[in-house]
């Protein structure tokens, strides 16, 4: 009687897709850097608002297509959510590092890891939900 069963598809583009909005953060600022000359802090503020508005695009009509919810609603919930969960993975991270003592990388990568499969829940579950909210 699960009421909101795992949707294979959506895990496995919402995979795909994480994959692609993390090499294109780092292409977009190593091209504009290495070829436009653009300082690297302005060039990851670009890729970070770029890949910002592909994610959500990715999410609402790819992903989880089908989603009910209005359009300026779900874009504000997403950038909200987005603001939370980056403040959330730093506090983790840091926690992880500072507080338990586990190395930088391992750290980082279960910080990653465990916020990766916390967004799809809440994104599946309630901000691109296929029923309105």
């Amino acid at each position: 009687m699960n009421r909101h069963p795992l949707r294979t598809g959506a895990s496995i583009r919402y995979l795909v897709f994480s994959g692609a909005s993390f090499c294109a953060n780092l292409g977009i600022t190593a091209a504009l850097h290495e070829v436009l000359g653009v300082s690297p802090e302005l060039a990851f503020a670009i890729a970070l608002t770029f890949v910002f508005g592909m994610n959500f695009a990715g999410l609402r009509w790819w992903i989880f297509a089908g989603t009910k919810r209005p359009f300026g609603s779900q874009l504000l919930g997403f950038g909200l959510s987005s603001l939370i969960f980056r403040g959330l993975e730093y506090a983790g991270y840091l926690l992880l590092l500072r507080g338990l003592g586990v190395p930088y990388l391992a750290a980082a990568v279960a910080t990653i890891g465990v916020s990766f499969v916390a967004k799809f829940v809440v994104y599946d579950s309630w901000l691109f939900s296929r029923t309105s909210a």
